[in-house]
């Protein structure tokens, strides 16, 4: 027995020696500070953050819960002389946490070496030092390489995960307790044979503890960065899912010789705290081929999984099938302040910064907690607007030259008869004056201090005009008709075998004012094939989804005043080659 104690004597310090001098983390390591100092937001949900990391001195300087960067996008940036970065580790991140113990598991692993009073069935109540618990914890708190590769960003809400399974499937209990007693004697018991615990003696918070430390790996990995040089500062690139913006717009039409338009931004903020930072606002849509694969560096799945992810890359991609659109965004850059009236002060426009194709607005000082969401005003400005009732007519016919107003046509397509182009909606058409356009965006238009309407305001290039609609208008009618005077057989045949008819029609549109006001009409009619001749001289504009038809397309616009009461109308001729009947 003696010989073996002195064996194990001997070899512990020789141990002791070997790590000292052999151990890959003996270099002296300290915990950097770093915070974002600027981040430029795209509205697809995309942020480009920079993270600037106080250096004090050589060495390895640890940056704790990194985001999860996109692939590519990761890069360590000197911004002092004499640092240069020698190499950069990724490892995984723990966080300790005290949580309320639930079980009497639970309880027996909060007090491993303390002394309390347990009870079991057969010794009643007695006195023991919880000396260890086996491992085999039914509530693990470390995150599974499964559920890591679903959880990109860690929040308090979701502090637990799923028990972990062993090989079996079923969840891993612990087989025994150690507990000795207070004659020194260590009992091996079956946890489910302890009925309570108690503290022992008038101090309680020196006895029994019901709060149970527990330590997970978190998504977000902890980089060793290690330099050469002094002190200093670095800068941390990349891209990241979760911080993104959302513009909207307020339309004020109290008075229309007087309209103005504000803009604001709404800031989500799902993986940084920011502090003092400058935000800029981004529209545009940027080419982002590789913003839907996690970098390496994040640890986030394996191998497989980051080759995988590489080769999905192509058309199934979420990221390219946004629609352009909604991608598009453009405002103007400028503070809105409230004078006493409680309107937003007009304030002449500062213009937005541009960068190649890319339009952005800086916001300096913004502050804001990771889970928080920000209200940030863009601009307010006058700008021209004519109160308008636009009607928009569809085509006649589809795109294969069918006859959308045959009852045959609704009913081979096993669909209701659709009609809703024939509403007349109260709009208004604004004028951008400004430099820079207007991003695609939700506009609300109100008077006086009351809502008219919400619509899409899209992109609208400086210089360009936009129509906003307001709201469907009940006291302007609209009616069309259209009759066929002429039909000439077989007038066309296309890919040598297909025939058409080359059909005569006259048509006439009816618009009924019952308001007790004068309005200004906006009338746009789709029209397949040659116009012949019009009551009311039209614009004319030639449309790209007729070039490959066997008839052109063209819009016709008409921009005519209707009188209180009064009535208006438009009467058409045009020839259109047809399927035969």
């Amino acid at each position: 027995m003696n010989r073996r104690l002195s064996l194990v004597g001997v070899l512990i310090p020789c141990s002791g020696l070997v790590c000292g001098c052999f151990a890959p983390g003996a270099a002296a390591q300290q915990e950097a500070t770093s915070r974002v100092v600027e981040a430029s937001l795209f509205k697809n949900g995309l942020g480009f953050v920079q993270r600037e990391v106080e250096i004090r001195g050589a060495g390895n300087h640890i940056v704790k819960d990194l985001p999860v960067p996109a692939h590519g996008s990761f890069w360590i940036i000197p911004d002092s002389k004499g640092i240069a970065v020698k190499e950069a580790v990724a490892s995984p991140s723990t966080r300790g946490e005290s949580v309320a113990a639930l079980t009497m598991l639970d309880l027996l692993k909060a007090n491993v070496g303390r002394k309390v009073e347990v009870r079991t069935e057969k010794d009643g109540w007695f006195a023991a030092t919880v000396e260890a618990i086996p491992e085999g914890d039914p509530r693990d708190l470390s995150s599974s390489p499964e559920a890591a590769r679903q959880d990109y960003y860690w929040s308090p809400a979701r502090a637990y995960r799923p028990p972990a399974r062993d090989a079996a499937g079923g969840i891993p209990q612990a087989q025994f307790v150690l507990l000795r007693g207070q004659n020194g004697q260590v009992l091996a018991l079956p946890p489910g044979e302890i009925k309570g615990i108690r503290t022992l003696g008038d101090d309680a918070s020196k006895s029994a503890s019901f709060q149970l430390r527990v330590s997970r790996n978190l998504p977000g990995a902890s980089l060793r960065i290690n330099t050469t040089g002094g002190e200093g500062r670095l800068r941390l690139l990349y891209l990241v899912w979760g911080l993104t913006w959302a513009p909207s717009y307020q339309m004020d039409v109290t008075d229309m010789n007087d309209a103005s338009l504000h803009c604001k931004a709404t800031l989500l903020n799902d993986v940084e705290d920011l502090s003092g930072s400058k935000i800029n606002f981004i529209t545009g849509y940027p080419n982002l081929a590789f913003a839907e694969v996690v970098d390496p560096l994040a640890l986030v799945g394996d191998v497989s999984d980051f080759l995988q992810r590489l080769t999905n890359l192509g058309a199934s991609s979420p990221a390219r099938r946004r629609t352009p659109v909604v991608a598009q965004q453009m405002v103007t850059m400028n503070v809105a302040n409230n004078d006493g009236g409680g309107r937003p002060r007009i304030t002449a426009p500062e213009e937005g910064k541009t960068r190649e194709d890319l339009f952005l607005y800086p916001q300096e000082d913004v502050t804001l907690a990771r889970g928080e969401r920000g209200y940030y005003p863009l601009f307010s400005k006058r700008v021209p607007c004519d109160d308008l009732y636009v009607w928009e007519v569809e085509d006649s016919l589809d795109e294969q030259s069918r006859w959308r107003y045959d009852p045959w046509y609704w009913y081979n397509r096993g669909e209701e008869p659709a009609f809703d182009q024939e509403e007349v909606w109260h709009s208004l058409r604004l004028e951008n004056t400004g430099g820079i356009p207007w991003t695609t965006a939700p506009a609300m238009t109100i008077q006086e201090g009351k809502v008219l309407g919400q619509d899409t305001m899209f992109y609208t290039s400086p210089g360009a005009k936009t129509l906003l609609k307001i709201t469907r208008s009940v006291d302007v009618k609209a009616e069309q008709s259209e009759l066929e005077v002429e039909r000439e057989r077989n007038a066309k045949t296309v890919y040598s075998s297909r025939t058409f008819d080359l059909v005569t029609i006259k048509g006439e549109l009816k618009i009924f004012n019952y308001k007790s006001k004068p309005i200004r009409l906006l009338v746009k009619k789709l029209l397949s094939g040659e116009v012949l001749d019009t009551s009311l001289k039209p614009t004319i504009e030639a449309t790209t989804r007729g070039v490959w038809r066997v008839n052109p397309q063209q819009r016709l616009t008409w921009e005519t005043p209707v009188e209180a009461g009064g009535k208006l109308y438009i009467a058409y001729r045009y020839k259109v080659y047809s399927p035969p009947r």
